[in-house]
C-alpha cells in the first residue's frame, strides 16, 4: 500500500473555549471524516477542517460547536441522502480504487446522534463538506422539543 499525504488547513474561531463532550468518541468521529477526505480527493488537494461557535436564538438560547472537513470532491445531489446508510459506496466514487466497506459513514452518523448532535454532508462547486453540531456546553433541563426548531434554523445556514 503506497503511503498518502495531505495537507490539512484548520480555521478556529474563539467563541467558544470550552466543549463538554466524550472526547474518545468525537476523536472517532474527526478522525473517520479527515480519513474519508484523505481518501477521496486526488493527490497533492488541500482538506479544510474548520471549527466554529454558532449560538440559536432560542428559546431555549444554546450554542453549538459546528465541525466541518472539506475536500476537494464533488458528489452528484442524489448520491447525498443515502451517503450514512450502511454499507453503502457512491457508484464510481473511488477512482484511486483505496477500498472501505460502506460503514465509516453509517458509524459517524450513529456516534453523532448518541452525543446528541447532527451530522450532515453539501457537496457543490467541487467541493465536498461533511459537518457536525454539537452542543457547546452540558444541556440544562428543559423540553428537547424546544431546540429542534432552533437546530433546524441552524442546518439551514
Amino acid at each position: 500500500m503506497q503511503r498518502q499525504t495531505a495537507q490539512l488547513q484548520q480555521a478556529l474561531n474563539s467563541a467558544g473555549s470550552h466543549l463538554w463532550t466524550d472526547t474518545r468518541r468525537l476523536s472517532r468521529i474527526l478522525q473517520e471524516l479527515i480519513n474519508n477526505a484523505c481518501k477521496y480527493r486526488a493527490p497533492g488537494q488541500e482538506i479544510r477542517l474548520s471549527i466554529t461557535s454558532q449560538s440559536t436564538e432560542g428559546p431555549p438560547e444554546e450554542t453549538y460547536i459546528r465541525f466541518a472537513i472539506s475536500n476537494p470532491a464533488e458528489i452528484p445531489a442524489e448520491q447525498l441522502p443515502p451517503l450514512f446508510d450502511k454499507f453503502y459506496r457512491v457508484p464510481n466514487g473511488d477512482p484511486w480504487q483505496r477500498g472501505g466497506t460502506g460503514l465509516g459513514l453509517a458509524l459517524v452518523k450513529t456516534t453523532a446522534e448518541q452525543m446528541g448532535g447532527r451530522i450532515g454532508v453539501t457537496s457543490q462547486g467541487g467541493l465536498t463538506t461533511f459537518w457536525f453540531l454539537m452542543l457547546q456546553h452540558p444541556p440544562q433541563p428543559h423540553d428537547p422539543k424546544e431546540s429542534a426548531p432552533a437546530m433546524a434554523a441552524l442546518l439551514q445556514s
